[in-house]
Parts: structure tokens; C-alpha cells; sequence
């Protein structure tokens, strides 16, 4: 694949990512475990940035089965609760850490 397809891609992901708001597990994934050939696991993900104002410290997803949900089901069920959990990681890595006292 050429350079500019690659970033074409990559940015027709990203804008769709910004527009629904959350990201997705691409659906053409296969898990490999080591020694072993890639396989379809069945698990579906939505995932959150956790960001604050000056940089992205990682993310974090809920993953389900396939079968149960599809991804608009599950989002509209969850993502209120991944976005509570992604503000409380941010959250917690901006205060300042408590000091423990020594035993």
C-alpha cells in the first residue's frame, strides 16, 4: 500500500472515530496467538482516549461478544459508563499522588 493510501486510510478512521464519538474494533481483526495461525476471536470493542488538555495518556475499551450486541447496542448501553470510567482515570492521574506513611 502506498504512503498517501495509508494516510488517506488512517484519516477517513479518524474522522469517523471523532463523528461517532467513540472508536470501534476494526471488524476484519483476528487475534494470533504465538505458534498458532490467526482466528476470528468473536469479541467486538468500543474504546475512549484518556486525554486531558495537553496529551493522550492511553485508552480503554470494553470488549463482548459479537453475537450479543452489535456495536451501536452496546454503545448506547456503555459508553456513558466507559466515558465516567475514562474521566475518572484522567482524574486520578492529575491529582498528586498521596504519600504513604512508613510502617
Amino acid at each position: 500500500m502506498h504512503e498517501f493510501s495509508v494516510q488517506s486510510a488512517r484519516s477517513g478512521v479518524l474522522a469517523e472515530t471523532r463523528q461517532r464519538g467513540y472508536g470501534i474494533r476494526a471488524p476484519t481483526f483476528v487475534a494470533k496467538f504465538y505458534g498458532e495461525p490467526p482466528r476470528d476471536d468473536g469479541l467486538a470493542a468500543i474504546a475512549l482516549p484518556l486525554l486531558d488538555r495537553t496529551r493522550v495518556h492511553g485508552s480503554i475499551n470494553i470488549l463482548w461478544l459479537r453475537t450479543a450486541f452489535t456495536v451501536e447496542e452496546f454503545a448506547s448501553r456503555h459508553l456513558g459508563d466507559l466515558k465516567a470510567a475514562a474521566a475518572e482515570i484522567v482524574g486520578a492521574m492529575q491529582r498528586p499522588a498521596k504519600r504513604r506513611s512508613p510502617r
